[in-house]
């Protein structure tokens, strides 16, 4: 991560490092996030956290901690947005969804 913090104040290295941060932000080719679009596909709400936020690999500190980082299409229908605590994403995909049933 070292690599994703650096910075230059030249234009060019700044542009550089900048893609750096995007790719440490949801990985290699956005491997972290690759799977929101097949969850759109099938019509599932999905969104990550960061791994700043949560422990990785921790569904309770997912839930308690995280923050969200990124979500599909559905999940922005439903009130998502990024940076809202995921226990709140959790929320409005309910009520939605109890919605929907209704």
């Amino acid at each position: 991560m070292a690599a994703c913090l650096a910075t230059r104040r030249d234009g060019g290295e700044v542009r550089r490092v900048r893609r750096r941060l995007q790719r440490c932000r949801f990985g290699i080719d956005d491997a972290g996030i690759s799977r929101l679009p097949a969850l759109e596909v099938r019509g599932i709400a999905g969104a990550c956290v960061s791994a700043w936020s949560a422990r990785i690999g921790d569904g309770q500190s997912t839930y308690r901690d995280g923050f969200v980082s990124a979500m599909n299409v559905r999940a922005a229908a439903y009130g998502g947005e990024i940076g809202m605590p995921a226990s709140e994403l959790v929320a409005r995909l309910v009520a939605a969804r109890m919605k929907e049933l209704k």
